[in-house]
């Protein structure tokens, strides 16, 4: 088995020298072909390829740009598999290997990508090595194949590819639309995906990469080239893969579940279903659903989940009652506020104690603000909702409990004079509202105190200690408490009780503590009390407050006898 490696290169050769002798230096030789379309450097590269005997060299006598590169070198490759690879990458050890395993564990992957320190799309890991060399030690270490690290795609980034030949004969060539470069990744992903393939990002493995390379010494025309290739996506699929293919990662990070619960969960906006693709990942069990109003973004989704295609208001009556234990809203609410019912009709879709978490982008930060000044907003951009206006919207469809906080994005010195020149004119005194870029909403069904009551019966009947007992964390004692007190449970103290030995068991003496002393409040001759005050002491190290304790109880077991006994000769020795 071999891998045809392709290089496509203009000027910068100081990259491409390191990055092939890194290939070199970390795959076996025997592995790959190395194929370098040049497009007419300028620099030493073309010299240098000519005397390198170990790569076959394409050299073109204009700029044609990198998929059209890529694509005269898949024409000449022999291996049975392509890696597309960019020229301002560093490879490292067990690179090549670690992919080859994951494309070829299953006939259902079409192409894998590795991780690194410079990408988009979540494609990107922290690092804190500060010289090549370090990079490589720490590569040697982060490259040990995993398949619990494989996770699936929507698409990968093109720095780094590797793909299947087979799967790259039925799907063609890169599109050339995109020359000189960009998105062409993006639409390659699509095909791989629409043709029945998986695509796998591999986090056992790690290479190097600059970043950006060739476009950097023209920003403002590299945006420009992204703007346009953009566009060219658009017309091609007829959404925008930007915001189509993106991942809500605030989202995700409100599911209070365990990975091997099973929830229903319900998208509304799910694009591509890049976030309902995360969460199939992190969460096997749970059954996905979606809402997308464009029906080519719905096609890529619906291979990841069950999609309804059309808009919110069609959506809300094909659901029943009582199903989703999440709903989350990546559709622009600001137009759903004409008709306030259709939130209501989505809260009765949830269970009772179902969550809805919305994202709505802030009316008023800075950015908007500033592009209204300067006359250049367009009012399509003007989709964003105030505070008040997103928190009277949920309070309207009657939500017990609502919470909102808001992301904010990095800001410049310039930006953050500027905010604060507003909050002197509107008086706010804080540049917060001005600051946040978009509301992140999280209506429950139920209220705290009907939850946390629920939390105590699944502890009470031992129903999954420990996720109820995560659950309990996020109540204050003082509160839960209350609640127990409120309730007035038949057997208050063998509550509390019960509750201190769960966190005792969890090596939390402090929070044991708390309802051992709200037992003994209640009865301080109970027995159970006693004991594990006793205990809970000695678990703490206070050998005297453990003694005492245990003294008090009025019948002593012969095991309590020994600990008594082995306690006091603690004592008399420290």
């Amino acid at each position: 088995m071999k891998t045809s490696i392709i290089i496509a290169t203009y000027n910068k050769f100081e990259f491409t020298q390191k990055c092939i002798d890194s290939i070199r230096r970390y795959t076996t030789k025997e592995d790959y072909e190395i194929i370098v379309v040049d497009n007419d450097s300028k620099d030493d590269t073309r010299n240098w390829l000519k005397e390198q005997k170990d790569i076959i060299t394409i050299l073109h006598d204009s700029n044609l740009g990198f998929p059209k590169a890529c694509n005269k070198g898949i024409e000449v490759a022999s291996g049975d598999s392509i890696l597309l690879l960019n020229n301002d990458t560093i490879v490292t050890e067990n690179w090549l290997t670690n992919l080859r395993v994951c494309l070829n564990s299953s006939s259902e992957i079409g192409a894998v990508g590795t991780v690194t320190n410079n990408c988009s799309y979540g494609q990107a890991i922290f690092v804190d090595y500060q010289s090549i060399e370090e990079m490589h030690s720490f590569a040697a270490g982060y490259n040990k194949s995993n398949a619990s690290k494989w996770e699936e795609r929507l698409k990968l980034v093109g720095y780094s590819m590797l793909i299947k030949k087979s799967v790259v004969d039925q799907v063609g060539l890169l599109d050339e639309i995109f020359t000189p470069g960009n998105y062409e990744d993006d639409d390659y992903s699509v095909r791989i995906r629409l043709a029945g393939y998986k695509l796998m990002l591999c986090k056992d493995t790690f290479i190097h990469h600059f970043g950006s390379i060739s476009f950097g010494d023209a920003p403002p025309q590299y945006l420009q080239l992204m703007k346009n290739n953009n566009q060219k996506f658009r017309d091609k699929w007829g959404y925008d893969p930007d915001t189509a293919n993106q991942i809500k990662v605030d989202f995700i990070s409100l599911i209070n579940r365990t990975s091997n619960m099973s929830f229903r969960v319900l998208e509304i906006g799910c694009g591509c279903g890049g976030t309902l693709l995360s969460i199939k990942e992190k969460f096997p069990q749970a059954e996905l659903f979606g809402v997308e109003s464009n029906s080519n973004a719905a096609e890529v989704a619906e291979i990841v989940a069950s999609i309804e295609r059309g808009s919110v208001y069609e959506a809300s009556q094909k659901f029943p009652a009582l199903l989703f234990d999440y709903i989350f809203i990546n559709d622009p609410i600001y137009y759903w506020s004409a008709d306030e019912g259709i939130l209501t009709e989505f809260r009765k879709k949830l269970k009772e104690d179902g969550v809805l978490i919305a994202a709505c982008p802030n009316l008023i930060h800075y950015s908007t603000i500033k592009n209204m000044l300067q006359g250049t907003i367009k009012r399509n951009h003007l989709v964003g909702m105030t505070f008040g206006e997103v928190q009277s919207f949920f309070e309207a469809a009657f939500f017990p409990e609502v919470r909102i906080t808001g992301t904010v994005g990095q800001s410049t010195a310039s930006e953050k004079d500027f905010m604060h020149s507003l909050s002197k004119i509107s008086g706010v005194g804080s540049i917060k509202l001005y600051e946040i870029h978009e509301f992140l909403v999280e209506a429950k069904n139920m209220d705290s105190e009907v939850k946390l009551k629920q939390i105590i019966n699944h502890l009470v009947m031992q129903t999954e200690l420990d996720h109820n007992l995560k659950e309990l964390s996020q109540y204050s004692s003082e509160r839960i408490i209350s609640v127990i007190e409120k309730v007035g449970y038949d057997q208050k103290v063998e509550l509390f009780n019960y509750l201190a030995i769960q966190y005792l068991e969890k090596n939390d003496a402090k929070q044991a503590l708390t309802y051992l002393n709200f037992a003994f409040e209640e009865n301080d001759e109970h027995p159970a009390t006693l004991f594990n005050l006793g205990l809970t002491m000695y678990t703490m190290g206070h050998l005297e407050l453990a003694l005492n304790w245990l003294e008090l109880l009025p019948e002593k077991s012969e095991q309590v006898q020994h600990w008594l006994q082995e306690i006091r000769s603690q004592c008399l020795t420290t």
